[in-house]
């Protein structure tokens, strides 16, 4: 299980936490043009909703000597419930990476084609992931993974909503500004400019992030577009210097209201290697967003996936109220 823990938690500690109906359609879609008029809706929301859309990443990551170079092309479904705290996910990506200064034998290019989905379902304290990955050259098959994770101290759905209504969206809120409606999308911006610790990952000191997003979003708070440029760095114990300089670019072919059906947040049918996901138990809900090794370290700056961020902001803003109060106790 890992799709989750590359989340970015660290840009949602810069954006959010500081410190850890009706819609579009695809047809006749208006693009989102210049700014000419006052907002429609001046603070910045987020609301249940579905998307499709077609997605391009540029990646350029440092790790010791090593450096990586990623262009990611994509396609990807987002289905999200902020009143249930569900999500589901569905893409398909073409990564072509180099990599220069690496050991003897290290492949110095490759091209994969990587198909996952995952399921996070608050009420039932589960999170799946499922991953197939492709040699995109030569069609061969790498790996097919499938986790189901079942969390044991996974907040209450009623605990995160209030999370996510008391504190994420608020500072959300606050680090972001309208500047403007171009005659049918609102255009937010934020910055975010973090510098501190990763939760539970002390090897890793001296960690600045920079960046800026760009939000387009409709009257009903529905997904347009999504720009972001965005540098970090750190130092870690083993291998040294990590710099990471990420630019994503996100446009929706479709967004309507409402997050998952009960038909999208059943795995089922999802198989692996070796038959069925593997069923597990997760006693630390931390491990949800810790690094698993130093190599997925980068991956935190990944700024690729506003709404989820915001779920899991919500989550540790439960977790960091419950630390709180037993310190009091």
């Amino acid at each position: 299980m890992r799709a989750f823990v590359l989340l970015p938690c660290l840009v949602v500690a810069a954006l959010v936490l500081q410190g850890c109906g009706a819609g579009g359609s695809a047809s006749k879609r208006p693009v989102p043009g210049p700014v000419t008029q006052d907002c429609v809706n001046t603070l910045i929301d987020i609301k249940s909703q579905s998307i499709e859309s077609t997605n391009k990443l540029t990646v350029s990551a440092t790790v010791g000597k090593i450096t990586t170079k990623e262009v990611v092309d994509a396609t990807a479904t987002e289905k999200l419930d902020v009143e249930q705290m569900n999500l589901y996910e569905h893409s398909t990506s073409t990564i072509s990476s180099t990599v220069s200064g690496g050991p003897p034998g290290l492949p110095g290019a490759m091209d994969l084609k990587v198909d996952s989905k995952a399921i996070l379902n608050v009420a039932k304290k589960l999170v799946v992931e499922w991953t197939k990955v492709t040699n995109a050259s030569s069609g061969i098959v790498l790996k097919t993974d499938c986790t189901a994770q079942t969390i044991a101290k996974m907040p209450p759905v009623t605990t995160i909503v209030l999370a996510f209504k008391a504190i994420v969206l608020p500072q959300l809120q606050q680090a972001s500004k309208c500047q403007g409606n171009d005659g049918a999308y609102d255009h937010y911006h934020l910055i975010a400019d973090y510098a501190g610790p990763i939760p539970g990952v002390p090897k890793v000191t001296n960690l600045k992030v920079k960046g800026t997003m760009d939000v387009v979003l409709d009257k009903d708070y529905l997904l347009q577009t999504s720009k972001s440029q965005l540098t970090g760095s750190a130092t870690e114990t083993d291998v040294g210097d990590i710099a990471v300089t990420e630019n994503s670019d996100t446009t929706a072919t479709s967004s309507v209201a409402g997050g998952p059906t009960a038909a999208d947040l059943d795995w089922s049918s999802w198989t692996a290697d070796g038959g069925k996901c593997k069923q597990q138990m997760m006693e630390d809900i931390d491990d949800l967003f810790k690094p698993a090794m130093t190599s997925e370290i980068t991956k935190k700056f990944n700024n690729k996936a506003f709404f989820k961020n915001q779920l899991l902001a919500s989550i540790q803003g439960v977790l960091k109220v419950s630390e709180t109060k037993k310190l009091i106790v």
